[in-house]
């Protein structure tokens, strides 16, 4: 990916689960080395998509003609369009998700508690993100801004979203970018249809879309925390040593 790139430590999580298992520590210890690889990628994707939609629509859910002049609008634009090349980022969440379920060997109570949570969690923000031939969900404020949906599938065209990206941004992102084109003081309507517009994309796409994003990912990343705990205090061959997975 170019651009606005989610950035994961893909190569390090990898290289270090293999060292785990090369150890051959047995495998119990490769069990929990393996729930704590997916379940770190899981958390630093999420928190890397979460900055990246804060980045771009956070400012706009406060949008202020006054403060936005054509030049910024540009640049904001080009960003909103690189957005969907970045969003796949869901696919792969999904990807260590079913992997992360499909573990066969019986954790104890709490570990299997804390692993059931982060993968709920983690569908929550994704559940959108699985397969663009389907409609998405529409989310509360849809109605709100219907007539603006259709404006900017006409004037910007249709998103070039693939797979894996996210539905919503698929399905709003011409409606956000020609709002940030064209929204001025004249039109009360615009200026808050855009501020809907870019506030929803940045919250969670099930559930009526109304849990922030920021909210999950706290919570995911605290129930990983706790999860990482429980294992590397079980096992200690798999402690201290995830260092790509550490929270900032």
């Amino acid at each position: 990916m170019v651009g606005l790139s989610v950035e994961v430590p893909l190569d390090a999580a990898f290289n270090w689960l293999e060292g785990i298992r090369q150890r051959k520590h047995g495998r119990e210890v490769d069990s929990a080395a393996t729930v704590i690889y997916h379940g770190g990628v899981i958390v630093v994707y999420l928190r890397a998509v979460k900055d990246l939609c804060n980045r771009i629509l956070r400012p706009l859910a406060h949008f202020n003609p006054a403060d936005w002049p054509p030049d910024r609008r540009q640049d904001c634009i080009a960003e909103l369009w690189d957005l969907q090349g970045d969003l796949p980022a869901f696919d792969e969440i999904n990807i260590h998700v079913a992997a992360l379920m499909s573990l066969t060997a019986r954790p104890d109570p709490e570990v299997g508690r804390l692993r059931h949570q982060l993968v709920s969690l983690a569908s929550n923000v994704t559940s959108l993100g699985r397969d663009l031939t389907v409609p998405s969900q529409e989310p509360r404020w849809a109605n709100q801004v219907a007539r603006y949906r259709r404006i900017g599938e006409q004037e910007e065209g249709y998103s070039t979203a693939t797979g894996g990206a996210d539905a919503l941004i698929r399905d709003y992102l011409p409606a956000l970018v020609w709002l940030v084109r064209t929204a001025s003081g004249r039109e009360r309507d615009e200026i808050e249809s855009l501020r809907v517009i870019a506030k929803g994309l940045a919250v969670t796409r099930s559930h009526g879309g109304d849990q922030e994003l920021a909210t999950v990912v706290t919570d995911a990343v605290t129930t990983f925390g706790r999860l990482r705990g429980i294992l590397e205090q079980q096992f200690p061959e798999v402690g201290g040593s995830a260092k790509w997975a550490d929270m900032r």
